[in-house]
C-alpha cells in the first residue's frame, strides 16, 4: 500500500448478498490534500491565486488553460474572506483492476488539486495524485 496519510478500513453492507464481505480501504481526503500541498515534489507547482491570461498586450482575447484562469474561480475567490484561497479538488477513477488479493479486486480512487497545472498532472512522475481509496468490486451471489 502506498505511503502517505494513514489507511483506514470500513466494512460495507449491500442490499444484495455478496460472496464475501466488502471492505473499503480509504484515507482522509483532507490529509491527502495536505500531503499534496506539503510534498517536496509539488514545491512551486501549486497555484493559489486566480489569474487572467491574454493572447495579446491589448487584453482583448482571454486564454483559458487551468481552472484558476476561468471566470468562476475569480467569482469564488472574490466571495472568500481576505487571506483565504481556493483549493479545487479533482477525483479520478477508472475500471482498472489494480489489486488482486485473495481473489478480491478493487478500483483506485485518486485525489489531486486543481491548483496544480494540468501540464504537471499529466506527467505520472510528478506524484500530483494520491491514492485516496480502493473501491471493492463486489461479487454477488
Amino acid at each position: 500500500v502506498p505511503s502517505g496519510p494513514r489507511w483506514k478500513c470500513r466494512s460495507v453492507k449491500t442490499e444484495s448478498p455478496t460472496r464475501r464481505a466488502l471492505q473499503v480501504f480509504y484515507r482522509d481526503a483532507i490529509e491527502c490534500l495536505q500531503h499534496l500541498i506539503h510534498s517536496p515534489s509539488n514545491n512551486g507547482l501549486i497555484h493559489f491565486v486566480p489569474e487572467k491570461i491574454y493572447s495579446a498586450a491589448d487584453r482583448t482575447q482571454r486564454i483559458y488553460t487551468d481552472w484558476l484562469t476561468g471566470d468562476r474561480a475569480w467569482e469564488l475567490q472574490d466571495a472568500l474572506p481576505d487571506g483565504a484561497t481556493l483549493l479545487g479538488v479533482v477525483l479520478s477513477s477508472d475500471k482498472t483492476h489494480i489489486t488482486q488479493v485473495r481473489n478480491r479486486q478493487a478500483h483506485p480512487l485518486l485525489i489531486s488539486l486543481a491548483n496544480i497545472s494540468a501540464d504537471v498532472c499529466r506527467k505520472g512522475s510528478t506524484k500530483s495524485y494520491v491514492l485516496l481509496a480502493l473501491l471493492p468490486v463486489p461479487r454477488f451471489v
